[in-house]
């Protein structure tokens, strides 16, 4: 028998604590690569848009970066994980 542990969120061939039985329905939570590039990809597009509001706002803790780079990153970002396909190397952020 296979066993899932939650807590950790590894397959592992012993019951105890924090597991339970695997099953193909947990093929979606385990962490393969497009489900961390998806989960980058969603918290880089969050933390853009912050930033893109700021800069067009003038706040202080604005990025230093131009609103067209910022803009770029959040294109590359956008281009890095499509239909469940990673393309390339994820960009890198703006200072």
């Amino acid at each position: 028998m296979i066993y899932f542990n939650k807590k950790t969120r590894k397959i592992v061939d012993k019951p105890g604590r924090d597991v339970e039985e695997f099953a193909p329905e947990l093929y979606n939570v385990l962490p393969t690569d497009e489900n961390i590039a998806k989960k980058w990809q969603i918290q880089e597009m969050k933390w853009i848009s912050e930033e893109i509001e700021k800069k067009a706002d003038s706040h202080k803790t604005a990025s230093k970066s131009s609103m067209a780079d910022l803009r770029k990153y959040r294109n590359a970002v956008r281009d890095y994980f499509v239909d469940g396909v990673i393309n390339g190397e994820k960009p890198e952020r703006p200072e």
